[in-house]
């Protein structure tokens, strides 16, 4: 399975430099959105968050998910689909639309967090009559999915997003067999999506001062860090230079049990809990020692 917020990226990419030709025979083009665009800056309400960023993103920008999925939200097929009715925009832009509806819906069955929710299509996988017919209509569509470049060509064979949706509705399909066999009730999609690792590789980055594009040696080296200190503190690490030391031992005695105090220790002792502040000196005495080496 694929991560699906990374997925839109590559999905919005591809709607840039090509057009997708459905089966009904509706064919998108990123011009309609664009169009959409200067319409509804143009006017005095603003219903999207469309801004220059998401229509003309730079190549950084490219690369963040949460612009793809601005721009392929229900909110803006929604108001593409009220310009049309308007007579603000030609009915070609409803092709684009629906595609739109179609990936955001996917997106929201990929990413839930909650069993339960108000948008029907963000409740946790439990294979229901309307999410299976869903995600066979998902897999209808991106079947006869035909895709062309710019200059008319026929590149469905070539483009791999394609077939890398296919196979994360398969796989969901697939992994929701087997949740439900061990009795789970739903399956919330959101666990199985790469945001803790982004996040781990975040807070790498704020605890080495700011590396933007930490190496994996540099990632490896970090690990411990903040693994350790994540364990004991329940808390993002912060940078040395603002971490309170005693209070972190302090943090770091809570958390130890009684039998973990005289580890090695096989007599009736290890049982007996070390006294709170003798053990925050030992261990502000072994940090000292430590930093002369």
């Amino acid at each position: 399975m694929f991560d699906a917020s990374h997925m839109m990226c590559v999905t919005r990419n591809n709607l840039m430099k090509h057009s997708l030709k459905m089966e009904d025979g509706g064919e998108t083009s990123w011009k309609h959105i664009k169009t959409f665009f200067v319409k509804e800056s143009g006017s005095d309400k603003k219903n999207t968050k469309l801004t220059e960023s998401h229509i003309k993103p730079n190549k950084y920008e490219r690369t963040l998910p949460a612009l793809a999925i601005d721009v392929l939200s229900n909110t803006v097929a929604i108001e593409m689909k009220a310009y049309v009715e308007s007579g603000k925009l030609s009915k070609e832009v409803l092709a684009t639309a629906e595609c739109i509806s179609i990936f955001d819906r996917l997106l929201h069955m990929l990413n839930s967090v909650h069993e339960s929710s108000v948008n029907e299509y963000a409740s946790g996988y439990k294979a229901t009559k309307q999410q299976t017919e869903f995600l066979e209509k998902v897999i209808r569509f991106l079947q006869t999915l035909k895709v062309y470049d710019n200059k008319g060509e026929d590149k469905t064979g070539e483009v791999k997003f394609v077939n890398a949706w296919l196979t994360t509705v398969r796989g969901l399909m697939k992994l929701w067999e087997y949740v439900k066999e061990r009795e789970y009730e739903f399956l919330l999609t959101g666990n199985i999506s790469s945001v803790p690792l982004d996040k781990f590789v975040n807070t790498c980055r704020l605890i080495m001062f700011g590396y933007n594009n930490p190496s994996p040696l540099e990632l490896l080296s970090s690990f411990r860090d903040v693994s350790v200190a994540s364990y004991f503190t329940f808390e993002t690490p912060l940078p040395m230079e603002d971490m309170d030391i005693e209070t972190l031992a302090l943090l770091v005695y809570k958390r130890i049990p009684a039998v973990r105090h005289n580890l090695g220790n096989q007599s009736q002792q290890s049982l007996v809990s070390i006294d709170r502040e003798e053990c925050i000196t030992m261990m502000l005495e072994r940090l000292c020692l430590d930093m002369r080496f």
